[in-house]
């Protein structure tokens, strides 16, 4: 993804995510729009129009930039759960569960 001339282009890998892209342009416009209206750090991304095109080759500046993309979320639980299950190996899986928990914690 790049903005030139106040144009966001997206470069795909496959037509078939050109064709899902293209159906939902206007979805994705409007989330851009207010993404950009409540981040300022995001107005990089606004732009009036959106491309989409397919490539094989990956541009020379992306390489440089490659970050990872993988989203990392805060654990929400505390692990003080009851662990109500009769089945030995699910209640100790639940309480495998709650010691990860915890230990993210820490």
């Amino acid at each position: 993804m790049y903005n030139k001339n106040n144009t966001l282009f997206f470069v795909l890998k496959h037509p078939a995510f050109k064709m899902e892209f293209n159906y939902k342009t206007t979805l994705i416009k409007g989330l851009l729009k207010e993404l950009v209206r409540r981040d300022e750090s995001c107005k990089c991304i606004d732009a009036d129009e959106i491309k989409v095109f397919i490539t094989n080759k990956i541009p020379p500046y992306t390489k440089e930039q490659k970050t990872d993309t993988i989203p990392f979320y805060d654990e929400k639980s505390k692990g003080d759960f009851k662990n109500l299950a009769k089945d030995i190996k699910l209640n100790r899986l639940f309480e495998s569960i709650r010691e990860i928990i915890c230990k993210k914690d820490d």
